[in-house]
């Protein structure tokens, strides 16, 4: 179940040290799933799944170099997790038909 703290595909989020993720910058969610559950030592230890989130960092100046990407969890229980950030802003992915 979502809350409404979670992120959500095209939200804009601002990374810096504090995260403990390893990437800095302005980065955009591309992809959200629920993953990463299972069990450990039986049956009965179960891990839920996960809030999984996938970011591209954004890069204005040129557009076409290679964007680092990062993933975290919102929810759950792993090792990176990031429940409380909130999105700087929105963004929108547009496709375009080239050479039918």
């Amino acid at each position: 179940m979502r809350t409404e703290l979670q992120l959500t595909e095209g939200d804009v989020i601002e990374l810096d040290a504090s995260h403990k993720l390893g990437k800095i910058g302005i980065f955009v969610v591309y992809k959200t799933t629920l993953d990463g559950g299972g069990t450990c030592h039986g049956p009965h230890d179960i891990y839920p799944d996960g809030h999984h989130v996938f970011c591209e960092q954004l890069c204005l100046t040129d557009l076409h170099a290679p964007k680092a990407t990062v993933d975290f969890y919102q929810s759950g229980f792993f090792t990176n997790m990031l429940k409380n950030i909130k999105p700087i802003g929105k963004a929108v992915r547009v496709w375009r038909l080239l050479n039918i």
